[in-house]
């Protein structure tokens, strides 16, 4: 990152058979079935970035595989809620719909990162 013009990077990688959230790298080795997350944190000026990807070692698991489906589907019914007088909360109401709809039981009354029931009224810029 830095050697493109990064001021700074922040990176977590980590693998297992199941993976609740990026945890700091350990020295496990990589086993076929593994799911690798990866956050990369690049910063530039004073800004950041943050690119997360998630990588099956083989081909995944069916369980997976779903997951992956829910989760692209609820992005682009994300994405598609996004319009010139959107409120964050109206997107991350989308996203959260399609989860519900689909018996995600995680489902909270927040998308994360900042997308959730704060976010639902109105926000007053100074």
């Amino acid at each position: 990152m830095k050697s493109l013009g990064a001021d700074d990077n922040f990176l977590m990688l980590c693998a297992s058979p199941h993976n609740p959230a990026v945890m700091p790298s350990s020295n496990r080795k990589i086993e076929q079935g593994d799911i690798l997350l990866t956050e990369l944190t690049p910063s530039y000026e004073g800004q950041f970035v943050q690119i997360c990807r998630t990588v099956a070692i083989g081909p995944p698991r069916a369980e997976l595989q779903q997951k992956y489906d829910l989760v692209l589907h609820a992005m682009w019914a994300g994405i598609e809620a996004v319009h010139g007088q959107a409120r964050l909360g109206d997107i991350g109401a989308a996203i959260m719909a399609v989860a519900a709809r689909e018996g995600c039981s995680v489902v909270r009354d927040y998308g994360g990162h900042g997308i959730g029931r704060s976010m639902h009224t109105e926000v007053v810029w100074a």
